[in-house]
């Protein structure tokens, strides 16, 4: 069914001679991003008329995923044609960050995750200001955890800071950053356990990683 639109997505293979040629024009003639996935795998297995096609982990084909931008609305039918394809490959794309984003999986951890150095095209400078303001946005989340959990005036269980997160909209943050979160937790509930406040002064958290032996556990750049 043919559609409008301003943007659109597109995913189209490399072994495919119409599809070649359209990457070409796009190339050449679109406002466009576009990236090569290569390193694509089946989340789960693939069964087709009673067979066995693809198991899990099995990497896909390689192919390309696309962006496309106009300063006014165009209909799919017209693009399709003016690329060579059929008009099933190209996709509204009503979030277009989301679709810049998705280009190098950036909000989908449980994919492999490309580099912004594999997007070509001009439309990457809107990803490099999106991905500049993610950044932006995760430092204010990470600060925000980190300043409830020193709030809070009693020990903290894990269970806790996991729904405090998901219920304030921080999961994704908590989710890839929870090892840090546990050890954190682990320096909270070490500093409010009452024999110990009862026994020693409140330390610096510097100072308690070095005297449990984890001081350079904030050293990892990859952690956060």
């Amino acid at each position: 069914m043919s559609f409008r639109g301003r943007q659109f997505r597109l995913m189209l293979y490399e072994d495919d001679s119409t599809h070649v040629k359209a990457i070409e024009k796009i190339k050449r003639c679109y406002d466009c991003a576009y990236i090569r996935h290569d390193m694509d795998t089946y989340e789960e297995d693939v069964i087709e008329n009673g067979s066995l096609k693809h198991v899990e982990g099995e990497l896909k084909k390689p192919h390309f995923h696309v962006v496309i931008k106009f300063l006014n609305a165009r209909s799919s039918k017209a693009i399709a044609k003016d690329l060579g394809i059929t008009e099933n490959y190209l996709k509204e794309c009503n979030k277009y960050r989301e679709a810049m984003e998705y280009l190098i999986h950036l909000n989908n951890p449980e994919k492999y995750l490309y580099s912004i150095d594999d997007v070509h095209g001009s439309l990457k400078k809107d990803l490099v200001i999106f991905l500049a303001k993610h950044e932006k946005d995760e430092n204010i989340k990470v600060q925000t955890i980190y300043s409830w959990i020193e709030k809070q005036p009693r020990p903290l269980t894990v269970t806790r800071l996991a729904k405090w997160c998901y219920s304030n909209g921080y999961w994704d943050v908590f989710r890839r950053s929870s090892s840090i979160f546990f050890r954190i937790i682990d320096e909270h509930n070490f500093n409010k356990n009452e024999c110990y406040l009862n026994n020693y002064e409140e330390v610096e958290p510097d100072e308690f990683f070095y005297q449990m032996g984890t001081s350079d556990m904030f050293n990892d750049e990859n952690v956060l």
